[in-house]
């Protein structure tokens, strides 16, 4: 490379420095560095971290064209020579000697040298920090999956402001607004105008000054609805941003029981009473001092009875010191659940759900705790497991027969159809038979595709969902249906996906062999693509003869159509499994058009498709 040679002048020091070895300081550095002719794109240089980078040796490296290693995708448009772009910690691709694609950061200096132009290109391998976003971006997925499946309403807003930058669906039911109409504004509309003050609710001030624990308070619906909640809150920084994270839980009908209870006695043993549940009243040494109707005709003991005992009489999967734990541990404002069992008088075993609240009992502070009783559910819990595997072993043993059977009939067929072949060279073409023989082998392939409609059928719904290129597929399917030579494809769907399996591509095999078989005149086949407000439609079009008007309501029903009858009910079902739509809108004479409608999201809340990076 040479030396670089500075001017000392009469300085001692600079004179140290004159002549340093560039090679030497390159090689030293952290980071890859390449030096490359800007006019041949020749590489001319290659430090030692480089070269460990690309997995070769200098004389492996020096005289290629950079794009055999490094952004080999952006051969003939060079962002800094051939497009006069500035390339400044830029994510690339280093390709290494072994076929290897490495993510690196780049950066690239233009340096003039004894009158000729080289680029200077440094960089780093980003292997771990792309690995780390992926993993950030995974748990972000799971984050909001959970945030917006929580029961429970979450609002999330900036602790300074106090704008609310996003909610989950339980927030925007709670009060009945969309989440457009939240997400922006100010947290005191959550509140009643009352509850108000500086711009703040009591609440808000108060947890964003470090108040831990839960809060009660009052929120107003849209429609002016007032509903009680109680409120967790956490502060934490994201990103630099102070955050707050506000879970409300509806307490209003709670609130109503309370306050029945502290206004009217008789009112609060209606209530009591009406219930079907069991519940009681407990004090905090552990006795019942009530209980309703239902706890008496449940558990067998007499009013006066039950006035004797405690909890702990009744459970038989709790101690003693356990129930006085929960008892002593009572939250002043939250609800307290958990699951035990309880024995009646004649010794049956109840699983049960405890809820237990503080409530006012005459002028004292008690526990109101509701048993509901979980034998049903349980019971149906076990059969639905029972009925599972049932269902599990059933589904094997079909599947294995099912392969048994198409594996033994497929060689038959065979059979059949190579006495089909002899039989047809021994018979001459214009004999009356060779008709009757032609029927058969027709017969002979409906049934192979029937066989093929049940392999893929049985696959339906069996394999994990997953991104799927739907221009790749497209063209995986067109490359296996036979006689389309003559047709004309456009494809425009390369870059969009959708959440799918592998079924996909027979999905637009059906439709393209239906288009070779059924269109007559097909010369063209289009599919693209279009969104429409959050939808995506895919729309499969040929200018064949199209579908007649009487036909319709019938095209994707099992068993109809001029072939085996099974290609678009297939479709459908897939569609459906899918969570898509499939309807025929085309015009008859004109030819078929299939549009198949996909949502944003699915009912669980997974994005069902993505557009716009081309993996052409």
């Amino acid at each position: 490379m040479g030396e670089i040679h500075t001017n000392t002048g009469e300085n001692s020091e600079k004179r140290k420095l004159e002549k340093i070895p560039v090679e030497e300081v390159l090689d030293s550095l952290p980071f890859g560095v390449l030096i490359v002719d800007e006019e041949t794109h020749r590489i001319v240089y290659a430090n030692r971290h480089a070269l460990e980078m690309i997995g070769a040796s200098e004389k492996d490296v020096a005289g290629n064209i950079c794009h055999c290693f490094i952004c080999p995708a952006e051969k003939g448009r060079c962002p800094v020579s051939d497009l006069g772009q500035t390339v400044d910690r830029s994510e690339r691709i280093l390709l290494k000697a072994n076929g290897e694609s490495v993510p690196i950061l780049k950066t690239v200096a233009v340096v003039s040298w004894h009158g000729h132009k080289y680029l200077v290109e440094s960089f780093i391998d980003i292997t771990r920090r792309k690995k780390a976003e992926e993993a950030l971006q995974e748990s972000e997925e799971k984050y909001r999956r959970l945030f917006d499946e929580n029961l429970d309403a979450i609002f999330l807003a900036d602790a300074e402001t106090g704008i609310i930058i996003d909610c989950n669906r339980a927030a925007a039911e709670l009060i009945g607004r969309d989440k457009s109409e939240i997400i922006g504004q100010h947290q005191r509309i959550l509140y009643p105008p009352e509850r108000v003050k500086d711009g703040f609710s009591s609440t808000f001030k108060q947890h964003v000054q470090g108040e831990k624990g839960v809060l009660e308070d009052q929120i107003i619906t849209k429609n002016g609805e007032i509903r009680d909640v109680l409120i967790k809150a956490k502060v934490f920084e994201l990103r630099g941003k102070k955050l707050i994270q506000g879970i409300f839980r509806d307490i209003t009908e709670q609130k109503k029981a309370e306050k029945a209870l502290r206004e009217s006695e008789e009112t609060y043993r209606a209530i009591l009473n009406g219930m079907n549940d069991t519940a009681w009243v407990i004090d905090f040494n552990g006795r019942f001092i009530d209980v309703n109707e239902t706890a008496v005709r449940v558990l067998g003991y007499s009013r006066e009875e039950l006035l004797k005992m405690g909890p702990v009489d009744i459970d038989s999967s709790l101690t003693e010191a356990q129930i006085m734990k929960l008892i002593r541990n009572m939250p002043k404002d939250k609800i307290q659940v958990f699951e035990t069992s309880h024995r009646t008088k004649d010794g049956r075993i109840i699983p049960v759900e405890i809820s237990s609240s503080l409530i006012t009992y005459k002028g004292k502070t008690a526990i109101l705790s509701i048993a509901r009783d979980l034998t049903e559910r349980k019971k149906a819990e076990a059969e639905l497991k029972k009925l599972m595997e049932q269902l599990k072993m059933a589904n094997e043993k079909l599947s294995v027969v099912g392969r048994w059977t198409r594996h033994d009939a497929r060689n038959k067929l065979t059979v059949i159809k190579s006495n089909l072949y002899l039989a047809k060279k021994r018979v001459p073409s214009d004999d009356p038979i060779r008709a009757y023989l032609d029927e058969i082998e027709i017969a002979c392939d409906h049934i192979a595709k029937i066989f093929d409609f049940a392999s893929a059928y049985e696959m339906l719904g069996v394999e994990e969902r997953f991104y799927v290129d739907v221009g790749k597929i497209i063209d995986e399917a067109a490359a296996l249906v036979s006689g389309l030579n003559n047709v004309k494809l456009i494809n425009k769907c390369h870059g969009l996906q959708v959440l799918a399996d592998s079924q996909l591509r027979q999905l637009f095999y059906n439709l393209i062999e239906n288009s070779i078989k059924h269109g007559e005149k097909v010369s063209n086949i289009s599919i693209n693509y279009k969104l429409v407000d959050e939808n995506l439609e895919i729309i499969y079009e040929d200018n064949g003869v199209g579908i007649p008007d009487d036909a319709k309501g019938n095209l994707f029903k099992e068993g109809y159509g001029k072939g085996t009858g099974y290609g678009l009910y297939f479709t459908k079902r897939l569609c459906e499994m899918y969570g898509w739509e499939i309807h025929e809108a085309g015009e008859y004479g004109k030819g078929a058009r299939f549009i198949i409608t996909v949502p944003k999201r699915s009912h669980k809340g997974e994005i069902l498709y993505k557009v716009g990076q081309n993996y052409a």
